[in-house]
């Protein structure tokens, strides 16, 4: 076992006085600006008064023009129509199937195959 070596008292005080590391003191400064910011919050959202009702709110003009139908419609082989809008906002894809079904379409004779139909389409079978 080694014998623990006594530290000259000039290296203690070395120690003691040195200053911080520049990480050291940036950490307080941090917590500081956060602090700062988060006092501004309430103080902004004072500013903005909620309404008593919601009839009393104001929003800016939306300017939005649909797209035109004719500009994206296909036509499928087998005769259906297939509306293709891309839109390239968000990486996302929807996709919306219309049947033009009911009973009335039934054949005569037939009845109920309209349901059994949009039955197998809603549960995914063919």
């Amino acid at each position: 076992m080694k014998a623990a070596r006594a530290v000259p008292a000039g290296v203690l005080e070395t120690l003691r006085r040195r200053r911080p590391a520049a990480s050291a003191r940036a950490v307080p400064v941090a917590l500081l600006a956060l602090l700062a910011l988060t006092a501004e919050a309430p103080a902004a959202q004072a500013q903005t008064a909620i309404p008593a009702h919601p009839r009393d709110l104001v929003f800016d003009p939306l300017d939005f023009e649909p797209p035109r139908p004719a500009d994206h419609r296909h036509t499928l082989s087998g005769g259906g129509a297939v509306f293709v809008v891309e839109d390239h906002a968000l990486p996302l894809v929807d996709v919306s199937v219309f049947v033009r079904t009911g009973s009335y379409l039934d054949p005569p004779g037939r009845a109920g195959l309209a349901a059994l139909v949009g039955g197998q389409l809603r549960a995914g079978g063919a």
